[in-house]
């Protein structure tokens, strides 16, 4: 184990710090965290149309969802392109870049125009479905911006406001940006994001198969255990997660069932309990333990376990680079995602249909509210009496270790 970690330490974790320092990359991590304001405002809805059930006189907040996530690839689409001309020190021109990147987006909607000139939309493109979109299209813009960087109309010419160079200069690669998705749309007749959903089509499923479902728990788990951000699989499997969950908001509105599993809300509300890994049951039996080191840190880290915070936890005890116990959170993160797969798909406990991303809900409260299903808090029940099954024997071990050294401390 200790050479595992050797090899991962001197090969992987450079490799993976270099990657997500990557400028498309890290650009893009922020630009998915500018936009989870409106997924928080989509999941608050949610929770208050649980109210619809029981109250008829409560109102249909539907709408609000319907234009804050239901908006989240079209806001994706502005905010991608902006944050890489800015870590590119392009200031000046991001705004426009972001305003250009929204045109090329909208086109390739492939809008239909009608004889009074109406522009007609379909809304679910603006949604999570057009977020791998707003991601390919942001990617083009920001590459033609950065390539005509140098192109200036107004050359060593210190008498004209700044504000008015760059609206200039943005003129070309602006022209270009539109004329290519012109050509693309209109010229050559290619419906790109039918294009783009069919060449991703293997990907999604995947995403939504149960080794997808367990390879992003899984890797996610093992990358944190080494101090390696799980972002690099986030920009991954967020837009497909967000699909998921807005195409089983679709299914059940036509009185369909909802089918996609790996999405944010049953990771969040039934797998990962008080963090990656499961980590609520070992915070617990932290406070149980002889060793002081190791209570003072269930002490500390209780509180935020409680609310899915677990970072006291895995920095504290540590489960970071300490080979005993990185063993039990890696065996939860192929354990917890097994038994929740299998529960959903067999249809014991209802698949979650509406966005929920209040993911610092204590379990099982957050089981109920993303499923709406009384019975997935006896699923989060059973996740966190085997989680903790598995962490009691390893915790054991380590307490024993750690009491020793503190003896060794006194006696010395």
């Amino acid at each position: 184990m200790k050479k595992f970690i050797e090899i991962v330490n001197k090969y992987v974790s450079p490799f993976a710090t270099k990657l997500s320092r990557n400028l498309w990359i890290a650009s893009l991590q922020d630009a998915i965290l500018s936009t989870l304001p409106l997924t928080l405002v989509g999941s608050v809805v949610s929770v208050l149309s649980i109210l619809n059930n029981y109250f008829t006189w409560f109102p249909d907040l539907t709408p609000i969802s319907s234009f804050s996530f239901g908006l989240i690839g079209l806001a994706l689409a502005f905010v991608f392109p902006v944050f890489i001309l800015q870590r590119k020190k392009m200031d000046n021109k991001k705004n426009l870049a972001g305003i250009a990147n929204v045109g090329l987006y909208l086109m390739f909607t492939v809008p239909i125009f009608g004889e009074n000139g109406e522009w007609i939309f379909q809304g679910d493109n603006f949604g999570s479905g057009g977020m791998f979109l707003a991601i390919i299209a942001g990617i083009f813009t920001a590459f033609v911006f950065i390539l005509m960087e140098k192109l200036s109309f107004f050359k060593n010419n210190d008498t004209i406001p700044d504000y008015i160079v760059s609206s200039f200069d943005s003129f070309m690669p602006i022209l270009v940006i539109l004329l290519c998705g012109y050509m693309v749309v209109f010229v050559a007749q290619i419906n790109f994001l039918e294009v783009l959903t069919t060449a991703l089509s293997p990907l999604t499923n995947f995403g939504q198969s149960y080794l997808g479902l367990l390879a992003y728990i899984l890797v996610t788990t093992v990358l944190y255990s080494f101090g390696i951000s799980p972002w690099l699989l986030y920009g991954l499997f967020y837009p497909i997660q967000l699909a998921g969950i807005s195409e089983n908001t679709e299914l059940v509105r036509q009185g369909l069932e909802a089918v996609n599993i790996n999405t944010g809300e049953v990771v969040q509300g039934l797998v990962t309990l008080g963090g990656m890994g499961v980590t609520l049951p070992l915070a617990i039996l932290l406070l149980f333990t002889k060793s002081a080191r190791l209570k003072a840190i269930g002490k500390v880290g209780i509180i935020p376990s409680i609310f899915n915070i677990n970072e006291p936890i895995v920095f504290g005890a540590p489960i970071m680079l300490n080979p005993l116990m990185m063993i039990p959170f890696w065996i939860n993160s192929f354990l917890a995602p097994t038994i929740v797969y299998f529960t959903l798909h067999s249809g014991l406990v209802a698949i979650p249909d509406k966005i929920f991303n209040l993911w610092f809900i204590p379990a099982p409260i957050q089981g109920y509210l993303v499923t709406g299903d009384f019975k997935a808090i006896f699923l989060v029940i059973v996740v966190f009496v085997v989680a903790a099954l598995v962490w009691y024997p390893f915790l054991q071990a380590y307490d024993k270790e750690e009491m020793m050294l503190e003896a060794e401390r006194n006696d010395g």
